[in-house]
């Protein structure tokens, strides 16, 4: 009597489509900037950012864009607070777009 053929399965790999990753803090933001925004540490937490001041700081000395700044006034809880409001100025768009298509193909994200 013949001893009955054991069947392996066979899995068939899933197509080679490379994997998207998630945005980035620092490419919301900077997207955000390059759209025209402009922005201090409370309105910037619409972009889960909690630390403004120091994604400027990254975006500014890791890739050369230059931000524009000014000092004013929020209301915060009933009281008048000082922020710096960031932006960026016309000179630096260019830059920062070339710094956003470069983030994004990183990620795998063509444009």
């Amino acid at each position: 009597m013949k001893k009955p053929t054991k069947f392996k399965r066979v899995i068939k790999p899933l197509s080679k489509q490379p994997a998207v990753k998630k945005q980035t803090k620092t490419e919301r933001i900077l997207e955000a900037f390059v759209r025209g925004e402009k922005l201090h540490r409370f309105n910037a937490f619409i972009y889960r950012e909690t630390c403004l001041h120091s994604t400027v700081s990254l975006l500014q000395n890791r890739y050369g864009i230059q931000f524009a700044r000014k000092t004013i006034k929020v209301s915060r809880q009933g009281d008048m607070v000082n922020v710096t409001l960031y932006w960026l100025p016309y000179s630096s768009v260019e830059q920062a777009h070339k710094v956003l298509t470069e983030m994004r193909e990183r990620r795998g994200v063509n444009g």
